[in-house]
C-alpha cells in the first residue's frame, strides 16, 4: 500500500483529463498503477485528425463499483451520445467513436479506490458511413440483382463482406477476415 504524500504525488505525476491530439496514446488513471484518489473529477479529449475514427482498446480497468465511473462520449464534450458508463471490473475491450473526437469523463467519490485503468488509443478509418460499392445489374424480366461490398477494420484485421439481393427477396452473403473465408446464406 501507499503511503497518501506519495499518492499525492503520484497523481500530479499522471494528469487528471487534458487535450490529445496524437493518432496515438495512453490514457491512465491518476496514480496509476497505484490507487487512483477519491473526489476525482477528470476529463480527456481525443482529437485525432478530420475523417479517422477513434478506437480505445482497455488494457486494465478496475474502479469501485456503481460509485466511481469512467464515462465516453463520441463527440467533443458531455453533451455529445454517451457511449457507455463503466465501473467495477467490467468494460468492453474496444470501444469505437464514430467521428475523430472522443471525450472521456472519469469521477470518483470520497470513500473506496481502485487501481483504475490503463487505456490505449489509436486512429483508425472512421464507422461514420462503410467504405466499399455498389453495384446493381438488371436481368431479364425486369429483375434486379444488387451486390454490396463493405471493408470494416477490426482487431483481427480487415473484414469484408458482400452481400448479393434478387429482387425475389433471396440474399446471398459472403465475405472474409484476414485469411479465413466464410460464406452464408442470409
Amino acid at each position: 500500500m501507499v503511503s497518501k504524500e506519495l499518492s499525492m504525488v503520484l497523481d500530479q505525476c499522471v494528469p487528471c483529463g487534458g487535450a490529445l491530439v496524437d493518432r496515438r496514446g495512453t490514457i491512465l488513471s491518476p496514480g496509476y498503477p497505484e490507487l487512483y484518489s477519491n473526489y476525482l473529477n477528470c476529463a480527456w479529449k481525443i482529437s485525432v485528425p478530420e475523417g479517422a475514427g477513434i478506437q480505445i482498446q482497455v488494457v486494465t480497468f478496475a474502479t469501485e463499483h456503481n460509485w466511481d465511473s469512467l464515462d465516453f462520449f463520441d463527440g467533443v464534450d458531455g453533451n455529445a451520445p454517451r457511449l457507455g458508463s463503466y465501473s467495477g471490473t467490467t468494460i468492453p475491450q474496444l470501444l469505437n467513436s464514430t467521428s475523430n473526437n472522443l471525450f472521456l469523463t472519469f469521477q470518483s467519490d470520497i470513500s473506496v479506490s481502485a487501481a483504475g485503468f490503463h487505456l490505449e488509443y489509436t486512429a483508425s478509418p472512421s464507422t461514420r458511413e462503410p467504405m466499399g460499392s455498389c453495384s446493381c445489374r438488371l436481368k431479364r424480366g425486369c429483375e434486379a440483382s444488387v451486390v454490396r461490398s463493405l471493408s470494416f477494420l477490426s482487431g483481427n484485421g480487415p473484414l469484408v463482406v458482400s452481400v448479393s439481393m434478387g429482387v425475389d427477396g433471396s440474399a446471398r452473403g459472403s465475405g472474409a477476415l484476414s485469411r479465413r473465408r466464410f460464406t452464408s446464406l442470409l
